[in-house]
Protein backbone atom coordinates (compact mmCIF):
# COMPACT_ATOMS: atom_id res chain seq x y z
CA UNK A 1 0.00 0.00 0.00
CA UNK A 2 1.12 3.55 -0.55
CA UNK A 3 2.58 5.58 2.27
CA UNK A 4 0.28 7.80 4.35
CA UNK A 5 1.78 10.91 2.75
CA UNK A 6 0.28 9.92 -0.58
CA UNK A 7 -3.44 10.47 -0.79
CA UNK A 8 -5.28 8.22 -3.16
CA UNK A 9 -8.62 9.00 -4.70
CA UNK A 10 -11.31 6.78 -3.14
CA UNK A 11 -12.04 4.97 -6.41
CA UNK A 12 -8.39 3.99 -6.81
CA UNK A 13 -8.20 2.62 -3.26
CA UNK A 14 -11.27 0.46 -3.93
CA UNK A 15 -9.86 -0.69 -7.23
CA UNK A 16 -6.57 -1.74 -5.64
CA UNK A 17 -8.39 -3.56 -2.85
CA UNK A 18 -10.63 -5.41 -5.30
CA UNK A 19 -7.67 -6.36 -7.49
CA UNK A 20 -5.84 -7.87 -4.50
CA UNK A 21 -8.99 -9.68 -3.44
CA UNK A 22 -9.39 -11.04 -6.97
CA UNK A 23 -5.89 -12.49 -6.92
CA UNK A 24 -6.57 -14.26 -3.62
CA UNK A 25 -9.88 -15.66 -4.87
CA UNK A 26 -8.27 -16.88 -8.08
CA UNK A 27 -5.60 -18.76 -6.10
CA UNK A 28 -8.30 -20.38 -3.95
CA UNK A 29 -10.18 -21.36 -7.13
CA UNK A 30 -7.12 -23.05 -8.62
CA UNK A 31 -6.34 -24.88 -5.36
CA UNK A 32 -9.98 -26.02 -5.08
CA UNK A 33 -9.94 -27.35 -8.64
CA UNK A 34 -6.74 -29.26 -7.91
CA UNK A 35 -8.05 -30.74 -4.65
CA UNK A 36 -11.34 -31.72 -6.22
CA UNK A 37 -9.45 -33.54 -8.98
CA UNK A 38 -7.46 -35.45 -6.34
CA UNK A 39 -10.34 -36.27 -3.98
CA UNK A 40 -13.19 -36.51 -6.43
CA UNK A 41 -16.70 -35.50 -5.47
CA UNK A 42 -20.01 -37.00 -4.44
CA UNK A 43 -21.60 -37.06 -7.90
CA UNK A 44 -21.95 -40.83 -8.02
CA UNK A 45 -24.76 -43.32 -8.31
CA UNK A 46 -25.92 -45.63 -5.55
CA UNK A 47 -24.26 -48.56 -7.31
CA UNK A 48 -20.87 -46.82 -7.16
CA UNK A 49 -21.10 -46.25 -3.41
CA UNK A 50 -21.67 -49.90 -2.49
CA UNK A 51 -18.00 -50.87 -2.46
CA UNK A 52 -16.58 -47.70 -0.93
CA UNK A 53 -14.30 -47.75 2.08
CA UNK A 54 -14.62 -45.13 4.85
CA UNK A 55 -11.58 -43.36 3.38
CA UNK A 56 -13.32 -43.05 0.02
CA UNK A 57 -16.40 -41.61 1.75
CA UNK A 58 -14.19 -39.05 3.47
CA UNK A 59 -12.45 -38.13 0.21
CA UNK A 60 -15.80 -37.67 -1.57
CA UNK A 61 -17.07 -35.41 1.23
CA UNK A 62 -13.90 -33.31 1.18
CA UNK A 63 -14.03 -33.09 -2.61
CA UNK A 64 -17.66 -31.96 -2.48
CA UNK A 65 -16.79 -29.22 0.03
CA UNK A 66 -13.96 -27.99 -2.17
CA UNK A 67 -16.34 -28.15 -5.14
CA UNK A 68 -18.65 -25.67 -3.41
CA UNK A 69 -15.67 -23.42 -2.62
CA UNK A 70 -14.53 -23.65 -6.23
CA UNK A 71 -17.91 -22.68 -7.69
CA UNK A 72 -18.35 -19.82 -5.23
CA UNK A 73 -14.90 -18.42 -5.97
CA UNK A 74 -15.29 -18.77 -9.74
CA UNK A 75 -18.45 -16.66 -9.65
CA UNK A 76 -16.85 -14.18 -7.25
CA UNK A 77 -13.82 -13.84 -9.53
CA UNK A 78 -16.00 -13.04 -12.54
CA UNK A 79 -18.08 -10.44 -10.70
CA UNK A 80 -15.01 -8.98 -8.99
CA UNK A 81 -13.33 -8.46 -12.37
CA UNK A 82 -16.47 -6.75 -13.60
CA UNK A 83 -16.45 -4.46 -10.56
CA UNK A 84 -12.77 -3.56 -11.16
CA UNK A 85 -13.53 -2.73 -14.77
CA UNK A 86 -16.52 -0.60 -13.81
CA UNK A 87 -14.35 1.36 -11.36
CA UNK A 88 -11.70 1.78 -14.06
CA UNK A 89 -14.23 2.95 -16.65
CA UNK A 90 -15.84 5.33 -14.16
CA UNK A 91 -12.47 6.90 -13.42
CA UNK A 92 -11.79 7.50 -17.10
CA UNK A 93 -15.06 9.29 -17.82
Amino acid sequence: MPSPEMSLPPWLAWSLFLADLQQAMFVVTIVAIYLQCIWGNNYVTADDVVGWTPEQYHDAIQGAKWGVAMETNKISCVWGCKACLLILYASMT
